[in-house]
């Protein structure tokens, strides 16, 4: 059994070092796998540069308490569905961009 932690639960809006702190912790305390939950502003604008910033530093956080962790990103999609077609198609563009720039392992996409 793998045991799964989730990182700036609910809304993702706690500074990246506090969820690079929790993080880090949770895998002291034992967990295998950590799902991000990113901060949407700066994902909802397109600024790919941001969010990878912000998930690197948690990758960086949880790659040095240890290698094997597996890192994924969850993604809430209830305001990402509503945009207009094309820019919810530019948004998930972005993140994925950012999601994979950053070295995170993958997305975990909660339905709406």
């Amino acid at each position: 059994m793998r045991v799964v932690s989730a990182v700036g639960h609910a809304d993702g809006t706690a500074k990246s070092t506090l969820k690079a702190i929790e993080a880090t912790s949770t895998i002291k305390d034992g967990a295998d796998e950590i799902e991000i939950v990113a901060h949407l502003p700066p994902i909802l604008s397109l600024d790919v540069d941001s969010a990878r910033a912000e998930l690197m530093e948690i990758v960086r956080a949880a790659g040095s308490a240890r290698r094997d962790v597996v890192i994924r990103v969850s993604g809430e999609l209830g305001l990402v569905m509503q945009l207009d077609e094309e820019r919810r198609g530019r948004t998930i563009i972005a993140a994925c961009r950012a999601i994979r720039e950053s070295g995170c392992d993958g997305i975990v996409i909660r339905p709406v």
